[in-house]
This record gives C-alpha cells, structure tokens and sequence, in this order.
C-alpha cells in the first residue's frame, strides 16, 4: 500500500557576489536550494544568506511500501519573487555602474525590466515576477506588517 499527499515547498535561488562590478555571466540563475515547508510564511523560513529570490510550490508526496518517499513535478507555483531593485531601460544610467553592457543586453534579449538583486547579480523580470525592496537584507525576513512595525519604530513613531 503507499499513501500518497501533497507536500509545501520553497526553492531559493543562491548566487555568490559577482567578481567585477558588472559581470554577464551573472545573468544566469545558478544554484538552488529546495526546503520543505509547512507553510508559505517567509517570516518563519531561514532564508540562506546568499539568497537572491525565490518561489513556492507544492508537489504530489508518494510513500512506497518500503517506506521510500517519491515526489512529484513542481505544481501551485507562486510568481518568482526577488529581494533587490528594478531595473529598467529609464533608470539604468543611474542604477547601474557600466550601463551601457547591460543596456546591450536588454536590448538584444527584448527585456524591459531586470532586477538588481542584493546579491548584486542581474536577473531579467518576468510579468508576474515580484521585487521586495528593502534596504536591509534581515528585513527580508519580516511579514509587510512587521516591515511597516520595524520602519515606524526607526522613525520614532
């Protein structure tokens, strides 16, 4: 007999700081690091420290007589969300050291919006991709409430 269920996940997607102050190579998703979960609460998951973005998902669970587990394709995926700023072809002369490699790129893959992730790595944006700007990698971590507690807290109010 095997039980089968359906298991929460998130996927982080890891980078290491790029080695110049613009590097192309940087462009391309790397590593990842897939984390059960109980559920979709990033203020309750650690988030690696050198993390750029992430998703969450879910996948069918089988556990086979011999009690292995097999899991399923990903399924109920959330939009991509990324901890860093947009970048747009408007904006990039002022956020971008050397924007003019970049530029080239996003012009010659049709991208209109990157985001510079806090990694310092460039990824392009999707429609349904979402960017969490905040000034402070730990404030990552905090719920938009907590974020909006810990902002009034530091203006005194």
């Amino acid at each position: 007999m095997t039980k089968e269920g359906i298991g929460s996940y998130v996927e982080f997607y890891l980078s290491d700081p790029p080695s110049s102050s613009y590097a192309i190579k940087e462009v391309v998703i790397g590593e990842s690091l897939v984390t059960k979960i109980d559920k979709r609460d990033l203020s309750k998951i650690k988030i690696p420290e050198n993390a750029f973005g992430y998703i969450f998902f879910d996948r069918r669970e089988y556990i086979s007589k011999s009690g292995e587990m097999l899991t399923g394709q990903k399924i109920n995926k959330s939009p991509m969300h990324f901890f860093g700023k947009i970048i747009t072809l408007e904006n990039i002369a002022k956020e971008v050291s050397n924007p003019p490699i970049l530029l080239s790129i996003m012009k010659e893959k049709g991208y209109e919006r990157m985001v510079k992730t806090i990694r310092g790595n460039f990824q392009p944006l999707n429609k349904n991709d979402i960017v969490i700007e905040r000034e402070d990698p730990f404030l990552y971590m905090l719920d938009d409430v907590q974020y909006m507690e810990h902002k009034m807290k530091m203006h005194g109010c």
